[in-house]
């Protein structure tokens, strides 16, 4: 999907306490997106800012270990 068809269907939460959390703008639809946005606002609900990738990597890696 290119990021013009991304964009349509998700945009930023634009939360100061979960900036990462990310809204599905058609929820009702059942696609990629409706699977993965619950698991990845889950991960990142406790970020309070924008993570480097490093530390993003290190953020999904002890949410895959806990599971």
């Amino acid at each position: 999907m290119n990021s013009e068809g991304m964009g349509m269907n998700l945009r930023l939460s634009s939360s100061p306490r979960r900036p990462m959390t990310l809204i599905y703008v058609s929820p009702l639809s059942d696609n990629f997106f409706s699977f993965i946005l619950p698991i990845w606002n889950a991960i990142v609900a406790n970020v309070s800012s924008f993570l480097s990738p490093s530390q993003f990597e290190h953020l999904l890696d002890s949410a895959i270990t806990r599971f």
